[in-house]
């Protein structure tokens, strides 16, 4: 598929959630100096009893992290039904063929993967929604316990 310009081919609005942090002020400033600002919502921090709803309100999720220890916001998401867009890197490249990845860190990429999944048929969004729901089931509150216990027995 050809580069499109997204805000003019998928008019969604984009919500960027999470508190300020460290190198944040470059979004901020992008966001203004691309005078996109009415299409751009900055939420803030999301309280955990929040975050279901607005996960399944969502078209997608984006989580273009570099840096990711393991990508609860990707099993929230999935847990939820909403499509996600990733980094193929640090611990969210084992996400497989159950989201769209993209490899690189430029913006063309990122933009290209968002415009991939926004572009599926009812069909492959569908079929990439059951995929991520059977990889994502494996990971469990009372899984992850177990295997803490077990970790602490043999240390024991």
């Amino acid at each position: 598929m050809a580069q499109s310009d997204l805000r003019r081919d998928f008019p969604v609005r984009l919500a960027i959630a999470g508190a300020r942090g460290w190198l944040s002020d470059d979004i901020f400033t992008t966001v203004s100096r691309l005078a996109i600002a009415d299409g751009v919502h900055f939420i803030g921090e999301i309280p955990p009893a929040d975050l279901r709803p607005l996960y399944c309100a969502a078209e997608l999720l984006v989580l273009p992290s570099l840096y990711e220890g393991f990508g609860l916001p990707v099993l929230e998401a999935m847990r939820c039904g909403t499509p996600v867009v990733a980094a193929r890197n640090s611990s969210l490249q084992e996400i497989g063929d159950e989201a769209v990845l993209f490899t690189g860190n430029t913006a063309e990429e990122l933009a290209g993967s968002i415009e991939e999944l926004l572009s599926f048929s009812n069909h492959q969004r569908v079929q990439l929604i059951k995929k991520a729901s059977h990889w994502e089931q494996q990971f469990t509150w009372d899984k992850t316990a177990q295997q803490t216990i077990e970790v602490y027995k043999k240390m024991l």
